[in-house]
Order: structure tokens, then C-alpha cells, then sequence
């Protein structure tokens, strides 16, 4: 409660900064929207070649890439600075004033901004799905009769959606952490997104190679894809219901271990 309290506080200290400037804030937000949209946009022109993508219909699809959107954009709303790290806390040294303070390290990172151009990409993931559940469940609505499907697969897809957003922040946080040892001003984040746009799409379409690194190697398939297909084809990938809050869980809490070792590594500026 304490650590939540400090981040309430903080953020209601970043907004009012942030509204100083609030056509700013409304000009970054629709571009962003709309550069979000062009991805969007993608996917439809894509199907209007083809009717089937590798067996998953345009409306699967386009759930796959609003679940991947969703995941990653909260991530980037509560982690715009962790992105920084090299670049800012070990380079420039501010990791010594984060250290010096009786706040764990990561939290206070992660509480010194918002990263609000990602609000965009939360807005259109969010259209995606609710066009895509719509379409694709019919009596998914609060008048159908029977609710307590809908109730489950409700609580399933903010379990799915928070279980993303987990792996992702894991993912960033190992493709950051390496700056520890090797002084990079971005870590291997650069790489880690590159791939991150595949697992907008069903990892059906890729080799199996691919599909293997993509879901157990660097997991990017526990941010979109099995998550949207436990929801979509439940017959299918039964088994997931229960991998992906494990795996979720642990794979966050294996990365934190592996962020301690990095801080416990920090030697300061000028070593």
C-alpha cells in the first residue's frame, strides 16, 4: 500500500506537468492513434486478398493483433523510462541518485513518468478486440442469456490481457538489464521489438524453429497469440488456460532475479 500511495502521488505530480502542455498531449495521442490505425489498416487490406490466414479468419486475427496491442502499449504506459536505462541511469549516472534513495530501485524507474504516447496504441488495441469478440461471439453482451459463459470468458481475457502484459514487461526488463554489464545505451531492445511485431500475427504462419523461439526462447507468443487463441479456439488450447498464469508469474519473477543481479553489479559512473 505504502509503495502504491508513492505511485499515485508521483503520477498525479507527472499529470500536471503533463497538462501544462495538453494540446501537446491531445496532438501526440491522435498521431499516435492513428499511426496504431495504419497497422490496423494493414491487417484489413491484407484480407482482402485472402479469406483465410493459414486457417485464422480476419476477425481472429485482428483479435490476435488488438490482444498485441494491448499488451505491449501497458507496458509502455508504465515502463517509459526502464526503456532509458542505459541511456539515462547507467551512462549519465542517475542510477547512483536512484540508489541512494530507501526506495526500491526498479519502482521508483518505473514511477518517474507515464509513458502516455502509448495511450494511442491501448485505444486501438482495445477497438480491435471489442470489433473482433463482437463478431466472432455473438451473445457476448450483458442481455444474452447465458452470462455465466460470458462472465468466464470475460474474466479470462483481463487475466489474458494482464498476463501479457507481464511477459512483455519481463521480456523488456531482460532487454534492458544486460546494460549492467555491457554499458549498451539501449540493451538489446532494439532486437527484442523487431521480433516483438511477429507475435502480432498467428505463430502458425512461421516455421517451426521460429514458432519454437518465439514462445518458449523469447516469449512473445505469451503476449498476443495464446492468450487470444485460449479465447478464441478453447477446444483447442485448453492446456493454456492454466501454462500462461504460471508461466506469466514465473517468467517475471525469473527476470526481477536477474534485474537484482544487474543493480548488485552497478558500480557507478566512471569505473
Amino acid at each position: 500500500m505504502r509503495y502504491l500511495k508513492l505511485y499515485l502521488l508521483f503520477q498525479q505530480v507527472y499529470f500536471k506537468r503533463l497538462f501544462e502542455y495538453r494540446t501537446d498531449f491531445f496532438l501526440g495521442f491522435f498521431a499516435n492513434l492513428g499511426r496504431y490505425g495504419l497497422g490496423l489498416l494493414l491487417v484489413w487490406v491484407i484480407f482482402q486478398r485472402i479469406q483465410v490466414f493459414h486457417g485464422w479468419s480476419y476477425h481472429e486475427v485482428l483479435a490476435i493483433y488488438g490482444f498485441s496491442l494491448i499488451s505491449s502499449s501497458l507496458t509502455s504506459i508504465f515502463t517509459p523510462r526502464l526503456f532509458r536505462l542505459g541511456q539515462d541511469y547507467i551512462l549519465q549516472g542517475q542510477m547512483d541518485r536512484i540508489l541512494l534513495r530507501p526506495l526500491n530501485p526498479l519502482f521508483q524507474i518505473i514511477s518517474d513518468s507515464i509513458g502516455d504516447e502509448a495511450l494511442g496504441g491501448l485505444v486501438a488495441g482495445g477497438m480491435a478486440l471489442a470489433v473482433s469478440i463482437s463478431y466472432l461471439f455473438p451473445s457476448f453482451n450483458l442481455v444474452s442469456a447465458v452470462w455465466m459463459a460470458i462472465l468466464v470468458r470475460a474474466v479470462w481475457m483481463v487475466i489474458a490481457v494482464i498476463c501479457g502484459a507481464l511477459v512483455y514487461f519481463g521480456i523488456i526488463l531482460l532487454s534492458v538489464v544486460v546494460c549492467f554489464w555491457f554499458e549498451l545505451p539501449w540493451g538489446i531492445l532494439e532486437t527484442t521489438q523487431s521480433l516483438g511485431h511477429l507475435s502480432q500475427y498467428p505463430l502458425d504462419i512461421y516455421s517451426v524453429g521460429i514458432r519454437f523461439a518465439l514462445t518458449w526462447i523469447i516469449p512473445f507468443g505469451f503476449t498476443a497469440f495464446l492468450p487470444a487463441a485460449t479465447l478464441l479456439r478453447p477446444t483447442e488450447f485448453s492446456i493454456y488456460f492454466w501454462i500462461i498464469p504460471v508461466y506469466s508469474i514465473g517468467f517475471v519473477a525469473a527476470a526481477y532475479q536477474i534485474w537484482k543481479m544487474g543493480v548488485n553489479h552497478y558500480v557507478g559512473t566512471g569505473h
